[in-house]
């Protein structure tokens, strides 16, 4: 095995990979450093009849008709986090724009606040799309910061 194979690792996701990222670390709890959820739906939730309308992830961005989720794909993926995710044990951090409309951040926000090791970072200005947002340069410094922490504190030999 390589020194590599043995580093910490840090999952994250945006949006739907966002809840993808989630589902493996319920799968595989404790495999994991940390978990990193940008923007990320937890919760079951209502997506409009034809499906996910990719024109609210920002103001200048316009859907194709090959852009939609299908509403009925996720049903069984809210069912294992419904189940799974309330009891995660590793770190996890939310990142998320306050103006978001497809995924508010409300539900982030008390996500963060059940978990037991989890915070939530809300940016003002941002909407859905809070990876490429204006003053995405702090964002991605929040992230940063994240991973880096869980990795070293992942990495820490345990106390005897």
């Amino acid at each position: 095995m390589s020194d590599r194979a043995r580093l910490p690792l840090v999952l994250g996701g945006h949006s739907l990979g966002g809840t993808a990222a989630a589902l493996a670390a319920c799968a595989h709890d404790g495999r994991f450093a940390g978990l990193l959820l940008a923007a990320t739906p937890i919760t079951a939730r209502q997506l409009e009849p034809v499906g996910l309308d990719l024109g609210d992830l920002d103001a200048e961005r316009r859907r194709t008709p090959s852009e939609r989720v299908d509403p009925q794909a996720l049903r069984s993926a809210w069912d294992l986090l419904a189940d799974r995710f309330p009891v995660l044990s590793l770190p996890v951090m939310f990142v998320h724009g306050m103006g978001d409309t497809i995924v508010p951040a409300r539900e982030n926000h008390t996500w963060a606040a059940r978990l037991k090791h989890a915070d939530f970072i809300g940016f003002h200005g941002a909407r859905h799309d809070v990876l490429n947002a204006p003053g995405h340069r702090r964002v991605a410094t929040t992230i940063a910061d994240f991973v880096l922490a869980a990795a070293l504190d992942a990495a820490r030999p345990a106390s005897t």
